[in-house]
């Protein structure tokens, strides 16, 4: 009986752990800080970051951790998503780097990726210690926007330099470069994963025109999700959730301001508008400027049932709660021994 109780409290307080699914936001890295809309793209809620001069390059996060993670002044920061245990033993600067851009978090082996602007890539465990060179720059690869991760199939993605992307395991080692057949004159702009389904979405220019494809991650499977001549201007990153997509634009309004679209995506690979959002600039800059959106869902980082060790970021209380448990099945047996 008091196995069974201490296993239910432990699946009980696992599940105390994930989100709420109240949690869910799309995350806009920009000129400043960072803002956040719900996913329906309503008005902005209270900035998370606002810091004056920092343009928020990259951003990506730990959900089991509560911990936002963005590059922005050449280095990594966290930020608690939620209080008092959100990014608990992680330090505000992650990493003190002065040349980072783009970023991945493996939410699995609690380890933080990133590129640097000579074109490298490093590694390092949370929080921030054993920095590691995983790639040197022997390939041409974008060095922003370029960096996602599947921490189950263990496979990091980089967009190419030109057509097509890089894929290599999370160690560095089975480096190989993916071309998307049939596309010439193609420029690949940002990255963004399906881990569920395992697929890797493109933002790319195409013949000089922006549009979004997706694939298998093996660059099979290629998907064509055509854009109307109305989306001209200048792709800066994009984002997926099922199937939705979202995608942000330079300089789109007649002022001059980037805005964020969201579309449902058909199987033809038709897309239905859904709404626009437009950065509505503030006192430090009348013409916000969006550098990168994330999709901040517990879907994402949840597809697997089962928790991995290596993400249980609460030892000590987990061995608090299994003292007490044993204390009060003690207590138990020794009052059935007295009757």
């Amino acid at each position: 009986m008091c196995n069974m109780w201490l296993r239910y409290t432990s699946i009980l307080f696992g599940f105390l752990v994930t989100a709420e699914p109240t949690s869910v936001r799309l995350m806009y890295g920009e000129s400043h800080g960072i803002s956040w809309t719900d996913l329906d793209i309503n008005d902005r809620l209270p900035p998370l970051v606002s810091q004056m001069y920092m343009d928020v390059l990259s951003i990506d996060y730990h959900y089991q951790r509560r911990c936002l993670f963005y590059s922005g002044w050449g280095n990594i920061w966290s930020l608690p998503i939620e209080k008092p245990f959100g990014c608990e033993g992680i330090p505000r600067l992650v990493v003190e780097d002065g040349e980072a851009t783009s970023l991945a978090v493996d939410w699995v082996q609690d380890r933080i990726y990133w590129t640097r602007r000579d074109c490298t890539v490093w590694r390092a465990d949370l929080p921030g210690i054993n920095q590691t060179l995983i790639l040197n720059k022997t390939v041409n690869f974008s060095c922003l926007q370029s960096l996602v991760l599947d921490p189950y199939s263990r496979f990091l993605f980089l967009a190419a330099d030109g057509n097509g992307f890089f894929r290599m395991d999370l160690d560095g080692g089975g480096l190989k470069r993916i071309q998307i057949e049939g596309r010439r004159s193609l420029q690949t702009v940002s990255l963004a994963l399906d881990t569920g389904r395992k697929r890797l979405y493109l933002s790319v220019r195409w013949d000089s025109l922006p549009n979004i494809l997706s694939c298998d991650y093996d660059g099979t499977g290629i998907q064509d999700y055509r854009l109307s001549a109305e989306w001209w201007n200048i792709f800066i990153s994009i984002g997926v959730l099922g199937d939705q997509l979202f995608w942000a634009h330079r300089g789109w309004d007649g002022q001059g301001r980037d805005t964020v679209w969201k579309a449902n995506v058909s199987e033809g690979g038709g897309l239905t508008w859904l709404k626009e959002y437009t950065a509505p600039g503030s006192l430090l800059d009348p013409e916000t400027k969006i550098w990168t959106l994330k999709v901040y869902h517990p879907e994402v980082q949840m597809e697997k049932k089962e928790m991995s060790s290596s993400s249980c970021h609460r030892p000590e209380k987990l061995l608090l709660l299994a003292i007490m448990c044993i204390c009060i099945c003690n207590l138990f047996n020794y009052n059935y021994n007295v009757r």
